[in-house]
């Protein structure tokens, strides 16, 4: 069943209403799993992309995530090196223009940009 740009509109939207973003996650073929947020732009003013964490299982990756967002709607320092319990240490920096635009497709998409 393939899901319509409308449909996939749709999740988006509920999902941002529902939990202040919505998470995608892109996997397969040669490159290594990502995932990125649309919708947290509304209430940080950015979004997050987490790229080349192959070592991390897809429910760590989701687990880092959200308490990134977490801490950063809380207040906490942008700059700030950011420990998640027993996964690490993590830092968050801007990303130049090109890497986002490879990378975070749907978020350019659902914006109109």
């Amino acid at each position: 069943m393939t899901t319509t740009r409308a449909e996939a509109f749709e999740r988006i939207r509920t999902n941002i209403r529902a939990h202040g973003s919505h998470v995608y996650i892109v996997q397969g073929g040669t490159s290594p799993r990502f995932r990125y947020t649309i919708g947290l732009r509304e209430s940080l003013g950015y979004e997050l992309v987490f790229a080349g964490g192959i070592l991390y299982m897809f429910d760590e990756v989701k687990r880092i995530i959200g308490e990134l967002t977490r801490r950063l709607r809380d207040g906490a320092d942008v700059s700030a090196v950011h420990v998640v319990d027993d996964l690490g240490a993590f830092t968050l920096r801007e990303a130049d223009a090109s890497w986002t635009r490879a990378l975070m497709l749907g978020a350019y998409d659902y914006y109109g940009q």
